[in-house]
């Protein structure tokens, strides 16, 4: 990537980096100029049903158990 830019390039080196992990399948429809998203699905995800609400977990819960799925 030889944009010129070098904060540009930093940007999508950091980026790159953070979705090294990512993985799985996003559903999207597109109509009218509108993307809507219709499902996803991820092997890895870190999303959990018993953490959509963050009143019941203490953050630091939350930010123990996301540091030891991504180690």
């Amino acid at each position: 990537m030889a944009s010129g830019f070098p904060e540009r390039e930093m940007l999508q080196a950091a980026i790159d980096h953070s979705q090294t992990s990512v993985n799985g399948e996003v559903k999207l429809k597109l109509y009218k100029g509108n993307v809507m998203m219709m499902g996803r699905h991820s092997s890895s995800s870190l999303y959990s049903e018993d953490l959509v609400t963050f009143e019941e977990v203490p953050l630091i819960t939350i930010i123990v158990m996301r540091k030891d799925l991504l180690n």
